[in-house]
């Protein structure tokens, strides 16, 4: 069955809202380097939730995404990879954007 991008974009949104991922750390591996991995996995996947979350609202509307969740993604990026600065977010967004799209879209029509 063909997954609408509605379904990726909850479960995106769901992956990057679970924490417990950060804790996860299997016994066999030093911690420093499962602990570096964990948390590019978990920033990957907090990039991939917010560029869903733009690209469905802004190509379907913003009844299709859950702004709560959306606003909370956006927020998280903002503090995380920018350090609470706004300007640097939107230039990033700005830059990123035409190209996230384009790779959103080539997923949804596949």
């Amino acid at each position: 069955m063909k997954k609408t991008i509605a379904t990726h974009c909850f479960a995106a949104a769901l992956l990057a809202a679970v924490p417990c991922l950060a804790a996860a750390k299997p016994q066999a591996t030093p911690g420093h380097r499962i602990s570096a991995n964990v948390a590019e996995r978990s920033a990957e996947k907090l990039e991939r939730a917010f560029w869903v979350c733009d690209y469905v609202a802004s190509t379907h509307g913003m009844q299709f995404v859950s702004l709560d969740l959306c606003a909370a993604i956006t927020d998280q990026i903002k503090t995380e990879r920018f350090g609470g600065d706004y300007d640097d977010m939107v230039r990033w967004w700005q830059e990123h954007k035409p190209a996230q799209h384009l790779r959103l879209q080539i997923e949804e029509s596949r």
